[in-house]
């Protein structure tokens, strides 16, 4: 017997639920940010450290804001899924900035989410968090807070599948107030000729020859894997010098520049903040 493909559907943003031939809820609100005095002491640091980049930092090159703004006049869907199927993140929105991040805590998320000690970093792309919405499966999720968060540092918190342990997204939360770092992302776009085009970011990125833009924390591939971390970018702890490939393993470049930790020129401080 065929399954009904007829389901409630749920919104945040009414009082009732409406009825719609679907079993996915859409969830807003768990993708904005959290109210500013609820962590009033975390969130001053992140604001203050906002404005101190803005002040005192390298500034990010003009080609690298004029490269973000043709993405977004190609637009598009970018998207985050667990492996289970219960969460999807949903951006409409273009990658405005995609990076392959080769430190400690995130290579730990991916190396959990497979029962590993280790894992390849994962690919990010920044994209506007109004332009966010998650989409929940009900008939796997059923009634679970799908979506849980925590504190990776000062300055991020992470959030991933509650089921199946999959990360989904970084959120840099008051420090990029604009912003949310979708992980492991797939891009859906309409290519020159009119078809369309799906990305898997984390494997290409064709408007770079296969390349993301940055590979951060690239001194830190080797580092063990860690749940939680200080942010030498900003100022949490020394730059450590960069480490070669030892123990006959090579870690490949996926990027167009290997940061050791953060090149403010080639990135683009709040990128979501970007209009076209």
């Amino acid at each position: 017997m065929e399954p009904s493909t007829h389901f409630t559907f749920y919104t945040f943003y009414t009082q009732s639920p409406q009825k719609m031939s679907t079993s996915t809820r859409i969830d807003k609100a768990s993708l904005q940010l959290p109210g500013f005095y609820g962590n009033s002491i975390r969130n001053t640091r992140q604001w203050i450290q906002n404005w101190r980049v803005k002040l005192f930092y390298p500034k990010c090159k003009a080609e690298v804001v004029a490269r973000i703004r043709e993405r977004l006049a190609m637009g598009g869907v970018v998207t985050s899924t667990c492996s289970c199927g219960a969460c999807k993140l949903v951006s409409e929105d273009a990658p405005r900035l995609v990076t392959v991040c080769h430190c400690s805590v995130c290579r730990n998320d991916e190396a959990e989410a497979i029962g590993a000690e280790n894992a390849p970093a994962p690919s990010f792309a920044a994209v506007r968090r109004s332009s966010c919405r998650m989409e929940i499966n009900m008939d796997i999720a059923k009634e679970e807070d799908v979506l849980v968060f925590r504190n990776s540092s000062d300055f991020a918190r992470r959030g991933r599948c509650v089921l199946c342990n999959s990360p989904l997204l970084m959120d840099y939360e008051w420090f990029e107030p604009e912003t949310i770092w979708l992980t492991n992302p797939q891009w859906i776009y309409k290519g020159k000729d009119g078809h369309e085009v799906v990305e898997q970011i984390e494997k290409e990125f064709s408007l770079n020859g296969g390349l993301a833009d940055i590979d951060v924390c690239w001194n830190s591939r080797h580092d063990p894997c860690t749940a939680i971390t200080k942010v030498s970018y900003l100022g949490k702890e020394d730059v450590r010098e960069e480490k070669e490939d030892e123990g006959g393993e090579q870690i490949k470049e996926r990027g167009k520049v290997q940061s050791q930790d953060l090149d403010w020129t080639e990135y683009k401080l709040d990128a979501g903040s970007v209009s076209k």
